[in-house]
């Protein structure tokens, strides 16, 4: 119970479907026993809708509340984590922060209808029953009355790995082509282990092709002999993008993270010129996060189709980039294979091919 509730009372309540008071019933009832009224499940990046309405009792004083969200119950600090949003609107759909001048009518009972917004980034981490706590307060900057409910938010997990993209290699007999390959963590739980698999064990074996898949551990964007041979993103450890919720030297991906892996390609010395070698690579549906065993939720993008053809000579063109990061027109650092970012203000020079 609100001691502040002792004055002319405000009664905060969530609303049913239908309109009716559904949570928060009676002044100074912030919980259900310990627990939230009324818990919205939404995915990343999405919006929780909770629908409040103020009550005040016939013929009490007009007055004006300031709506205000908080993970904090007590309001010392009206914060909600990081990234979240806020915002409130009355029955018209107008954004307020003030519920405005109130002023009951003296038989019966005022009430007044609005919705609560809280918005998630769409990085945001999931989040499993009993959720975040939101408490949601009507306070009056006139007598002091307020009231103050707990409401929640579930975040559902998204998992998503993906990979980039179908490629074509050439190579002569007994030789090698090696084909890189991105794959890439969109969704928001850190992928721990997800098996990576093509047309059995060797995807180009039909033609007397060898092959497995490596992984680019030093992020130099050249295959070399440092790199090691992998099965499952379990072997992996992103880079690129540093994750907002994980350590990028865990293993596995983290949301927003990236890895570059590379199927490297062995062509028989007795291979016919001309011919065709066809392989895929493909990331498991099934997967391990943090949270548990998953299934990814997007499996239009976990395979890759490669085809290897063999020719007369090993003729290969390298495509490089470089930043120019001091903005004089010279390279800096030098042309490199690897994938390069940089700020929206860099400049980067014009890609440079070579044989």
């Amino acid at each position: 119970f609100d001691a502040a509730l002792l004055a002319p009372p405000v009664d905060l309540e969530n609303l049913d479907a239908g309109g009716a008071a559904a949570g928060g019933l009676g002044n100074g009832a912030v919980d259900n026993g310990g627990l939230p009224w009324n818990t919205e499940t939404i995915n990343p990046g999405e919006t929780a809708v909770f629908p409040l309405r103020i009550t005040m009792d016939a013929g009490a004083p007009s007055n004006t509340f300031d709506l205000l969200a908080s993970t904090d119950g007590t309001f010392a600090a009206t914060t909600l984590p990081a990234g979240w949003g806020d915002t409130f609107h009355d029955a018209s759909g107008a954004q307020e922060t003030n519920s405005g001048a109130m002023p009951p009518p003296a038989t019966t009972a005022a009430v007044f209808v609005y919705e609560a917004r809280v918005t998630v980034p769409a990085d945001a981490a999931p989040l499993a029953a009993p959720g975040q706590n939101i408490y949601f307060r009507a306070t009056s900057p006139v007598s002091g009355v307020f009231d103050t409910k707990l409401d929640a938010i579930v975040i559902t997990e998204t998992v998503d790995l993906s990979l980039e993209t179908d490629m074509t290699a050439q190579a002569a007999p007994g030789g090698v082509a090696v084909i890189p390959h991105t794959i890439s963590n969109d969704g928001n739980s850190r992928v721990t282990a997800a098996a990576l698999t093509g047309g059995g064990n060797d995807p180009f074996s039909d033609d007397g092709m060898t092959s497995g898949v490596y992984y680019d551990a030093n992020n130099n964007g050249v295959f070399d002999a440092s790199d090691p041979l992998i099965t499952n993103v379990s072997g992996l450890v992103g880079v690129d993008y540093p994750s907002t919720a994980e350590d990028d030297s865990t293993a596995g991906l983290s949301p927003g993270e990236r890895a570059r892996v590379f199927v490297r390609v062995q062509v028989p010395a007795t291979a016919a010129l001309g011919i065709q070698g066809a392989g895929d690579l493909e990331i498991s549906t099934a997967m391990t996060t943090t949270v548990g065993p998953a299934t990814d939720n997007d499996t239009t993008n976990n395979r890759v189709d490669d085809v290897v053809t063999v020719v007369s000579g090993d003729v290969a063109v390298t495509k490089e980039a470089a930043l120019d990061i001091d903005c004089d027109g010279e390279a800096a650092p030098a042309y490199s294979p690897a994938t390069q970012s940089a700020d929206p203000a860099t400049l980067a020079p014009d890609v440079a091919a070579g044989e």
